[in-house]
């Protein structure tokens, strides 16, 4: 039996503002930001197009990752699989949303942004330059937010309970709401994902276009039926 670690990583990401100074917006209509860490995808209120754009929300992301030796590890190698995307939508309720800026990075890039051998914390305070889109003229405008990242070292069973849970919910979901892939051989759950996405043309179909191609959703009800239960009985 493997002789590693689980441990849960916990993002408190706090956003402050949308800075872009002598920047004014030509449309009237309001903006939000979106935030996607861990698979998770969370938005903020919508704000008048008055800029610096003030937010001034605090969101919470958490992802646990199995069989690890040490934080450090989970740092320099698995956040590197994970994705962070930021947009910056203005909505329009005539023409849907345009997507003006964009921040695109690993999540090992954007909590610790400073290579150290021994990380310990993620800085704190925090900006970045987002990356301008057709639709946003003028320069590019800044991300003023703090970010605090942990590591808690799981119980067993508290994971039991968590996988517990999952099982649950899956055997819950009526079978009509599975799509098959005739080439995979697989089943993924996906309008339920797109509907809780607040546009249409936007991120919803690169987010679900590009968990399709990493397969990252793909899975086949049975075998992890059969995996949860052998997880229990050992």
């Amino acid at each position: 039996m493997s002789n590693g670690k689980t441990f849960r990583c916990i993002v408190d990401l706090y956003i402050k503002a949308v800075s872009a100074p002598g920047i004014r917006l030509p449309r009237k209509d309001r903006l939000y930001l979106s935030v996607f860490i861990f698979g998770q995808y969370k938005i903020t209120k919508l704000v008048k197009r008055n800029l610096p754009l003030i937010f001034e929300e605090k969101f919470q992301f958490d992802k646990i990752f199995f069989d690890q030796k040490h934080p450090t590890d989970i740092i320099n190698i698995n956040l590197k699989d994970q994705m962070v995307l930021i947009e910056l939508i203005q909505k329009s309720p005539k023409n849907g949303a345009f997507q003006l800026a964009t921040y695109c990075d690993s999540a090992s890039s954007f909590l610790y942004p400073y290579f150290s051998l021994t990380p310990v914390y993620a800085s704190s305070q925090r900006e970045l330059l987002m990356s301008r889109s057709p639709e946003y003229t003028g320069i590019s405008p800044k991300l003023e937010f703090q970010v605090n990242t942990q590591f808690y070292e799981e119980p067993l069973m508290s994971i039991k309970d968590s996988l517990e849970g999952l099982q649950d919910t899956i055997k819950s979901i009526p079978n009509e709401k599975w799509k098959t892939d005739s080439t995979a051989k697989k089943y993924t759950k996906f309008s339920e994902h797109e509907s809780l996405l607040p546009f249409e043309n936007g991120l919803s179909h690169r987010l679900y276009s590009q968990q399709k191609q990493t397969k990252s959703e793909w899975f086949p009800i049975e075998e992890l039926d059969r995996d949860l239960t052998e997880f229990f009985q050992k």
